[in-house]
């Protein structure tokens, strides 16, 4: 998604990052996680530019995005730092739960986490996502990801119905979607969600499939397709 025309407004994305948490001293995790093929970001960095805001504006969005992170039980997962040069605030997330793509449903995203707390701030300051392009971003990542505090990387929230949702005889999921997967060729290496050179947002998403047959598939996967073109 381009966020190009956010250029000279209020609030525009600086600069994104995502990684995975490594957890110290804890090496048998270490070595069992980056076995993974990939794995779902669980560290993210926005940077929030604040040069055109004015500093009673600035404070009131950060006692939105604090409010909103004491909401979610949050504050020991979430940091804000702001900075001078340029003027801007850094929001570092680390959800501290790494899962490798194919059971995202256990783990917690990082950037998701991110995009939710933005929307909420954004949307308490008055910003609207005809205003703002990032605004509208975390507004779509949040209504596919995490609605009303819980996260959802099953489908849910992209309208695929209980029948395709859910294996009948199990209750596994169908379908598992890991947004921000880190390769673990990358250990240790951030990667970005946003070029500030070109104005893009974008984020590697894996989908995972054990549908039973490929029509259901089919079916399901389009329901996701319709849901991210909204």
């Amino acid at each position: 998604m381009s966020l190009a025309s956010d250029a000279k407004k209020y609030f525009r994305l600086l600069s994104g990052t995502f990684s995975v948490s490594e957890r110290a001293g804890d090496e048998t995790l270490g070595d069992i996680a980056f076995g993974a093929g990939a794995l779902t970001a669980s560290q993210a960095k926005f940077t929030i530019d604040m040069s055109r805001v004015s500093v009673a504006s600035q404070d009131r969005f950060i006692k939105d995005l604090e409010g909103a992170v004491a909401a979610k039980g949050w504050n020991d997962k979430v940091q804000f730092a702001k900075k001078l040069s340029p003027d801007s605030l850094v929001i570092t997330i680390n959800t501290d739960v790494a899962t490798e793509y194919i059971l995202t449903q256990y783990g917690s995203n990082a950037i998701v986490w991110g995009m939710s707390l933005l929307s909420e701030a954004l949307g308490a300051a008055g910003v609207k996502s005809s205003d703002l392009q990032l605004k509208k971003a975390a507004d779509g990542i949040t209504g596919l990801f995490f609605r009303g505090g819980t996260e959802d990387y099953i489908g849910t929230y992209m309208g695929v119905p209980p029948s395709l949702l859910r294996n009948p005889d199990n209750g596994c999921p169908n379908m598992t979607f890991a947004f921000g997967a880190v390769s673990n060729r990358r250990r240790n290496l951030a990667s970005d969600f946003y070029n500030p050179k070109t104005g893009m947002f974008g984020v590697t998403m894996y989908t995972r499939s054990m549908h039973v047959n490929s029509s259901k598939y089919v079916a399901a996967s389009t329901l996701v397709t319709n849901a991210w073109r909204k």
